[in-house]
């Protein structure tokens, strides 16, 4: 038969095929997907629904096959013993997709006793497979088989704090057109103008193509020529496991599973087709991120960091504040530094003429009680570093958490 198109297949017609066509990405999936019997895939379309996708499986496999479903099913009785059958079998299926696939099967006719024949080896094949397996393996296989379910498309979603710039127009096409814009800014950089101005108030620039020294910036990072959309926002890959992570997670305990099982013929051939290596590398890189897609705690130290301190930002603020005040409290009432009456009056008749300038309240105090602020405002910020977890340059990044200004009651 001539490689099948989704015009040939019965009840698909103009709108169905564009619906598929769009869904799969090219005609070529949508077909691959039907005919591997992918059901609840192909229903998953916009319009199509369960029924209508086990209608179009049905009759694109009955054109491969050449065989109609209700050939040998002709009567009433026998339909019905049929369909008992089929319930009955479906009870044991650990997937929706294993239930979906064994509504496609139904009986052949004599003309077909090869098929009829290969079905009924790979069927005995697995029942002497799963006779041989250990009570543990068969948990550990029903137990994976459970957690799988078809892949979730992963809808492009801005990545905040990025900018992906350009000088060539050339790559700010291919920028365009390869869908990075779906992800964070892009812009083309004008004859003249400066790098610095497009990447200020970014957390990070990528520079596709040559930049100059006079235009490097700390944010900024370079992306020669030949990139691919990961290169550039590697959240595409992330997000797509982040998304379908359980699912991800169930293939790789799965294939371990299966290479633990006995020797088999049709069994053999899958573990020549499954890549090992690969999955095992899979299994490693997921471990670093979370289903959020996030770094996962434990690859990086100096993010967990950053991290715990983010945390105990909020709570470490309201104690050494607390201890600020009240330690500023009690020294003064220790000290003999006094504030007189004509200083606190002058305080008072600016702040009700809301004249009070920020940063002049200090400059009424006397010299004795500003070093007490002072003093303790230091040891505070000492307090805060001990607190988080962070060293006293990166105590800078949080600059203003403690106004060093007094403020009226």
């Amino acid at each position: 038969m001539e490689k099948l198109r989704l015009s040939d297949i019965e009840g698909v017609g103009e709108k169905i095929r564009s619906r598929l066509i769009e869904f799969f990405g090219s005609e070529e999936e949508a077909v691959r997907a039907i005919l591997e019997g992918r059901v609840s895939e192909v229903a998953s379309a916009p319009g199509v629904g369960l029924g209508k996708a086990y209608s179009i499986v049905r009759s694109a496999w009955e054109l491969v096959e050449g065989v109609k479903w209700d050939s040998v099913l002709k009567t009433e009785g026998v339909k019905r013993i049929y369909e008992d059958l089929l319930k009955l079998i479906q009870e044991y299926a650990q997937t929706e997709y294993a239930k979906n696939k064994l509504r496609l099967f139904w009986p052949y006719p004599a003309s077909k006793i090869e098929k009829v024949m290969g079905r009924l080896e790979i069927f005995s094949e697995a029942k002497r497979v799963v006779e041989a397996a250990s009570v543990e393996t068969l948990e550990r296989i029903r137990g994976a088989l459970r957690r799988l379910k078809n892949f979730e498309k992963v809808t492009a979603r801005k990545v905040k704090g990025r900018v992906i710039i350009t000088r060539s127009e050339v790559e700010y096409a291919k920028l365009r057109e390869a869908g990075v814009d779906k992800y964070c800014s892009v812009f083309l950089i004008g004859e003249g103008e400066k790098v610095k101005d497009y990447v200020e108030g970014y957390d990070l620039a990528v520079f596709v193509g040559d930049v100059g020294d006079e235009d490097y910036t700390d944010n900024l990072i370079t992306v020669a020529g030949g990139w691919k959309i990961e290169d550039l926002v590697p959240e595409t890959v992330i997000l797509f496991y982040a998304e379908n992570y359980r699912t991800v997670e169930a293939i790789c305990d799965l294939a371990d599973v299966v290479f633990t099982l006995p020797g088999a013929k049709h069994l053999d051939v899958l573990r020549g087709e499954l890549n090992r290596e690969a999955l095992r590398r899979v299994r490693e890189l997921i471990g670093k991120i979370t289903v959020e897609g996030e770094v996962a705690r434990g690859v990086d130290p100096e993010l967990d960091r950053y991290r715990d301190a983010l945390q105990k930002l909020n709570e470490a603020v309201a104690e050494v504040e607390a201890w600020v005040n009240e330690t500023i409290r009690s020294r003064l009432a220790e000290s003999e530094a006094k504030l007189r009456g004509e200083q606190i009056i002058r305080i008072l008749e600016e702040a009700r003429g809301a004249t009070l300038e920020a940063g002049k309240l200090r400059s009424y105090l006397p010299p004795e009680v500003d070093e007490v602020i002072t003093r303790t405002i230091t040891e505070g910020e000492k307090r805060f570093c001990e607190a988080l977890g962070v060293n006293e340059k990166e105590l800078l990044w949080l600059e203003g958490v403690f106004p060093e200004e007094p403020a009226l009651p």
